[in-house]
């Protein structure tokens, strides 16, 4: 199992965009296959086999076995925010390595719980810590035998720790007094009450368990150390990390986390009923051109349309669980529309559309039919969009906004069937994501999640786990990649959408007041137009209004989603009207 950390001065910029004020950078990557520390033993080869096990919504195990069938073998627990990668040898011979290349390895002192210590320089110049806590005693006896391998005792039991250390003594201090321990899994609770929604990560944890034992130590995010309640912040460290794409990671010694989100959105939806039901109907009977099926591999509905046509990208790779959260949204919400307006519609439909809810949202992790929730990933606070496809950079998601939508109709969908539950779920989901979208997708000036030479683009465009690139997969045009950030248009868009990044970015890009703005909204043809002054009555509604007001208007500027009726509601309602 290698190891990698790239420090924020080893990311790689792309091209400056000189068609943005600012000239940001295009993307931002880090570089991969830089293999700090790998954790190996000398019984691995050729005829080594992974299996994985105990697969959950925010852990697995991996595990490295010599050969099929041995009882040997190295697990790996993993878990999102791990501080340090843990790996449990069962009779195997330690093998430590770098590609980086041993600078120094030193022995530490052996702690009073028994674990032995070494400290790790690598020829970049960076510090590593190892712990071994042996499971009967016994010293690994980790030794170079040459600057690319450090080897232990035949038949070593145990587990093998190793952490980056940015931050000399202190640092060290710190993972001093939480080795001995690891995480294997996490539970989620949360509870909401009046406009405040509180939830906890509770880690289960192994090692030196007693009474005595060392607390866990796990890296949180920005948005998560704004959010710490209770005894949170306490626990709170001056070690950070730096993370691939969402700034500075915090230390955290403690083995729960309790966070709390204010400001829990309670304004009703858009109305509009005439021909939704007929076309509705279509669906919920499946009677599209690509129906809807149950997928009893992975458990979840999805469209039939790559196994009849053998496209792997039909229907937007729904099929391979692209983009769920984003589809299943709009029907969600038309549902809790349809239902609203007319209550007896609910039971012809409801267990249709608590299906989708189900598939992309599940809160239940006993549900042998679905996984827990598939999309929204409560650790980073947002959706991922990826599906089953391969990517050399990881999962990622490009409409923040559609992400919001999702939450959204969620909450809508609880609210007119009266389940208080999902309604609470999607009120907390709603919540969090204003405040991760804030951090990591909607740029504002001082932004210091993103390199500084990248903040100018003010959306992230598509934010990947290893890079951000600010493009769509669907086109460049500066409308695309701000516009997917906007659609669609809805009351949890001021929630989502902070007044002051709508300033810097209208201001920016697109007043045509400016002369400097590249791309002034008047300027733009299509639906995108409507979309830009749709977003405009978030900050200016009156001049929103008098866009789609005037006399002579194009309606080839409303895009597909909308109508020209609902943007002028929109903007009357935010107090755009004469």
């Amino acid at each position: 199992m290698a190891v990698s950390h790239i420090d924020a001065d080893q990311r790689v910029l792309g091209p400056r965009n000189d068609g943005v004020p600012g000239s940001p950078a295009q993307y931002y990557i880090n570089p991969i296959a830089i293999q700090s520390i790998i954790i190996s033993a000398a019984e691995l080869g050729n005829s080594t086999i992974l299996t994985t096990d105990s697969l959950q919504a925010f852990s697995a195990n991996a595990n490295l076995l010599p050969q099929a069938g041995s009882s040997s073998k190295i697990t790996f627990p993993l878990v999102q925010g791990m501080g340090l990668v843990t790996g449990m040898y069962t009779k195997l011979q330690p093998v430590i390595q770098s590609s980086v290349i041993f600078r120094s390895v030193s022995v530490g002192a052996r702690s009073s719980t028994g674990i032995f210590k070494y400290q790790i320089t690598l020829e970049d110049n960076k510090s590593w810590l190892l712990y071994a806590t042996p499971r009967n005693g016994q010293d690994p006896q980790l030794s170079l035998v040459s600057n690319t391998e450090l080897r232990g005792v035949p038949s070593w039991s145990g587990f093998i720790q190793i952490a980056k250390n940015p931050a000399g003594s202190s640092g060290e201090y710190t993972y001093d007094n939480a080795a001995g321990v690891y995480p294997t899994a996490m539970d989620l609770t949360a509870s909401t009450f009046s406009q405040t929604g509180t939830y906890e990560f509770r880690w289960k944890k192994a090692g030196l368990t007693g009474a005595n034992g060392p607390k866990l130590l796990m890296f949180a995010l920005p948005h998560h150390v704004e959010s710490f309640a209770g005894p949170t912040p306490f626990a709170t460290t001056p070690l950070h990390l730096q993370t691939t794409t969402k700034g500075m990671a915090t230390a955290v010694v403690a083995d729960f986390w309790t966070l709390v989100e204010g400001n829990l959105l309670s304004t009703w939806a858009r109305l509009g009923l005439s021909q939704l039901k007929v076309a509705f109907a279509r669906f919920s009977t499946n009677q599209q051109k690509f129906p809807l099926v149950y997928d009893t591999a992975w458990k979840g509905l999805v469209s039939s349309g790559s196994y009849i046509t053998g496209d792997a990208g039909q229907d937007f790779g729904n099929s391979y669980y692209n983009d769920h959260h984003f589809h299943y949204a709009y029907f969600i919400h038309a549902a809790a529309i349809i239902a609203y307006l007319e209550p007896q519609w609910l039971q012809l439909n409801r267990e249709w559309v608590d299906l989708l809810v189900r598939d992309a949202a599940n809160p239940s992790i006993s549900d042998q039919y679905f996984p827990f929730s598939r999309a929204f990933d409560w650790y980073h606070g947002h959706s991922w969009a990826k599906g089953l496809f391969e990517s050399a950079d990881a999962k990622d998601e490009e409409s923040s906004s559609e992400d919001a939508f999702f939450a959204y109709a969620v909450k809508m969908w609880g609210r007119v069937t009266g389940d208080p539950s999902m309604e609470a779920r999607g009120n907390l989901m709603l919540s969090l994501l204003a405040r991760t979208l804030r951090n990591y997708f909607l740029m504002q000036d001082g932004n210091t999640n993103h390199p500084a030479e990248f903040i100018a683009n003010k959306v992230t465009g598509i934010l990947f786990e290893n890079k951000v690139d600010a493009t769509t997969y669907f086109g460049t045009s500066r409308e695309y990649i701000h516009g997917i950030h906007m659609l669609p248009l809805l009351p949890y868009s001021s929630l989502t959408r902070p007044s002051a990044f709508i300033s810097q970015e209208w201001s920016l890009l697109f007043d045509p007041s400016n002369p400097s703005a590249p791309d002034p909204a008047s300027s733009v043809q299509g639906g995108w137009k409507g979309i830009l002054y749709a977003n405009l009555a978030l900050l200016d509604p009156r001049k929103s209004w008098e866009f789609f007001a005037q006399d002579g208007f194009d309606m080839s500027w409303i895009d597909g989603g909308a109508s020209r009726t609902w943007y002028l509601a929109w903007a009357a309602g935010l107090g755009g009207a004469p």
